[in-house]
């Protein structure tokens, strides 16, 4: 059975394991995914969703990236692009007291490695991602 299409994710993460595991999460509930190894793959695939008017509901980008651009940079990139870009930070070292910090430059939410499906699917609940933004 197709699920229903939820809407349109980008994956961001320098880690194919995660991008394949977390690719196959938002594919679960639904959503069309494209994923990246670096920043800069993500900014281009975000600037041609703009330019082809087929935006992307919400972005995941890992925090730091051995191969490239990390999230941090990756999104001030794409609020020039789309300044209501709806961003989600994936990080495997950031600790929650980081969380405040991360909002205030941008991320609506954080999630922490490992996270299981029921992470994600509380995460995506939390903000609106009816319009496509990106």
């Amino acid at each position: 059975i197709t699920p229903t299409i939820a809407g349109k994710a980008l994956v961001m993460d320098d880690d194919e394991v995660i991008l394949d595991i977390v690719g196959q999460m938002l594919t679960r509930l639904g959503y069309k995914v494209e994923t990246f190894v670096d920043g800069l793959q993500a900014i281009e695939a975000v600037n041609k969703s703009v330019k082809n008017n087929t935006p992307y509901n919400v972005v995941f980008l890992d925090l730091i990236n051995k191969k490239g651009l990390g999230g941090l940079e990756t999104l001030q990139k794409l609020r020039e692009l789309v300044p209501k870009v709806k961003a989600i930070a994936i990080s495997g070292y950031a600790n929650t007291s980081e969380l405040d910090t991360l909002k205030k430059l941008g991320f609506f939410n954080v999630l922490f490695k490992p996270f299981k499906l029921n992470d994600l699917k509380k995460v995506l609940g939390e903000i609106n991602l009816t319009e496509r933004t990106c």
